[in-house]
């Protein structure tokens, strides 16, 4: 097949006189004008994550409630959805994983328990170095139910997929000690937890979030 008939025809932009191909699409986007409306990488704001349910558990590492999703290739991981809920960027949407468990070595599943370890303690205003009695309870929750719906400050970026298409994804939660940081608007005022699932001396195995990465 010639190199015409899979780009599609060539096509400059009315907005910002790019060239592109449409790729034998009738409807297109240019992608250097998508990419431009996309939040800026480095931006930090207010967002509210959600958690689309992939119906995983496995009670030993305190996955429960179907909220993980696992993969195909065994891979493990929260698909979630998280809305800038202040600022500029308010009402912008995007999508991010938080890995679990990969069949490839624990570097995945180590990020993703940093990760929540992170929201946690951005959504509480608990500093990274608190370990006082209060901030093990914040810490504490039954299942990654306490995790869908929570409000975090969180920095932005933009990424390449592995599909070649750049989008905006989760790149770190912010914490008290990054100047950065902010008492987001869904954090309790008497720093209590505010998560029904939060509990103290839960039974079962320690959640992964709660353990030093």
């Amino acid at each position: 097949m010639a190199k015409s008939e899979l780009l599609g025809k060539r096509v400059r932009c009315s907005k910002c006189r790019g060239v592109f191909y449409d790729l034998g699409k009738k409807a297109t986007v240019c992608p250097k004008c998508k990419i431009n409306e996309l939040i800026p990488t480095g931006t930090v704001a207010e967002v509210c994550m959600k958690i689309q349910r992939g119906g995983h558990d496995d009670i030993q590492n305190g996955w429960t409630g179907g909220i993980a999703t696992k993969s195909d290739n065994g891979a493990v991981f929260l698909k979630c959805r998280l809305e800038v809920v202040r600022g500029k960027f308010r009402g912008r949407e995007f999508s991010s994983l938080i890995g679990l468990y990969s069949p490839k070595g624990p570097w995945w599943g180590n990020e993703g328990r940093r990760t929540l370890r992170l929201i946690l303690d951005s959504a509480y205003g608990l500093p990274e170095t608190d370990y006082s009695p209060r901030a093990v309870e914040c810490r504490r929750v039954e299942g990654l139910g306490a995790f869908d719906g929570i409000h975090f400050i969180a920095e932005i970026a933009r990424k390449k997929g592995s599909d070649g298409v750049v989008r905006n994804e989760l790149e770190t939660p912010i914490a008290p000690g990054d100047p950065r940081y902010r008492e987001p608007s869904g954090t309790p005022i008497d720093g209590e937890p505010k998560s029904s699932e939060t509990v103290s001396g839960a039974a079962g195995p320690t959640p992964m979030w709660l353990q030093r990465v």
